[in-house]
């Protein structure tokens, strides 16, 4: 079976970590996993992805192409690579385009997998809306499949009447088992010495509010001697590391970049930051709570991710207490071991073995016809 994934990039992002968690698991290769990104700039996962088999194909932007452009460039990857029995794409409100080239095609199952609760820079454009309502209106007609991480992003894209699957981000938790002894030597390797450890993992881009982060950690750094390490790339990453600057806390950040050691850094961390304006249900929190690390974080993210470890703190973006509450959740006690905290996981389905089996029976469901 050939499976086409859409993403906008094979990079760190969530989606896309969760393919390549798919990608490592499917052991028999009953599957074939191949990648169609909008963007010609090699992916983090690129090489490691190739190395399983899979093909990544790579078309141009939409805001670079034009419409008219983007879908022949579809077209012509669909028609000179396939044929596919599956298209199952994770661009959010772009899916539709590929829904409706994937039918034009003739490819049976049409998945659209919403990943997020809201899209960037659409409320405040009125011509932005008119486009969204045109692309939501190809998705709810060409798709044959609905899927989204949680309930809240069930409500973005997808009209009531539709049949919405909500399958769970799912992670290999045997991973987030660390040994003390990798824990030690990346602290080594990073030269950190007995400071705080206050992390961060996400895209360098408005959602993850990045300067919002830097001015919670440049308030807590007043009455403490604390590190913040900023995993991710993004555009936004040269702007905010001169935000570093001029808040005078640069040389209490590490830039960290993409990193495929999330796991180890995880048990480097004391506190995970996530203040971000909007999220789907962020991997990052299915693995920290894996890996039994406190968690403070913007209220705007679903209550869903909190998953009943005690770990996760929900706070008000207008709050003046963020520091504080990091501060509480680095005395917070976490008495579940980690073959407790994988069972938890395992029997709410984030394990990656449930999701592979979710998406077989999805795939094979739908091929019989």
């Amino acid at each position: 079976m050939r499976v086409l994934h859409i993403v906008s990039q094979l990079s760190t992002g969530g989606a896309e970590t969760l393919l390549m968690n798919l990608l490592r698991t499917e052991k028999n290769r009953t599957m074939q996993f191949d990648f169609l990104q909008i963007t010609l700039i090699e992916g983090f996962y690129e090489k490691e992805a190739i190395s399983f088999g899979s093909n990544v194909y790579k078309i141009e932007p939409l805001r670079k192409s034009g419409i008219k452009k983007f879908i022949e460039d579809i077209d012509k990857i669909i028609q000179e690579n396939g044929p596919f029995d599956v298209i199952h794409s994770h661009v959010d409100h772009l899916s539709g385009i590929f829904m409706y080239v994937g039918k034009k095609n003739d490819i049976n199952v049409r998945i659209s997998h919403c990943h997020n609760t809201s899209i960037e820079g659409f409320e405040r454009d009125f011509k932005k809306k008119l486009e969204l309502y045109f692309l939501k209106y190809l998705i709810n007609k060409y798709s044959t499949n609905f899927i989204a991480c949680g309930l809240e992003a069930k409500k973005l894209l997808f009209d009531k009447n539709k049949d919405i699957l909500v399958v769970n981000n799912a992670i290999n938790v045997d991973k987030f088992n660390c040994h003390e002894n990798d824990i030690r030597e990346l602290k080594n390797e990073l030269n950190i010495s007995n400071q705080i450890i206050i992390g961060h993992v996400g895209r360098f881009v408005e959602q993850k509010n990045h300067k919002y982060l830097i001015d919670i950690f440049s308030d807590f750094c007043e009455h403490n001697d604390a590190l913040l390490l900023l995993i991710g790339d993004g555009p936004l990453k040269k702007e905010i590391i001169e935000y570093s600057i001029r808040k005078g806390v640069y040389n209490n950040c590490l830039f960290l970049g993409q990193r495929n050691d999330i796991n180890i850094l995880m048990g480097v961390m004391d506190v995970l930051l996530l203040p971000s304006l909007f999220e789907g249900f962020p991997l990052t929190l299915i693995e920290s709570q894996a890996a039994g690390l406190p968690a403070v974080i913007s209220n705007n993210i679903s209550k869903e991710v909190d998953l009943g470890m005690g770990l996760i703190t929900f706070i008000s973006l207008g709050s003046t207490e963020w520091a504080n509450e990091i501060r509480k959740a680095l005395y917070k006690e976490n008495n579940l071991i980690f073959e407790e905290r994988k069972k938890i996981l395992s029997s709410k389905k984030y394990d990656v073995s449930s999701l592979l089996n979710t998406l077989k029976q999805i795939y094979g469901e739908q091929n019989e016809y």
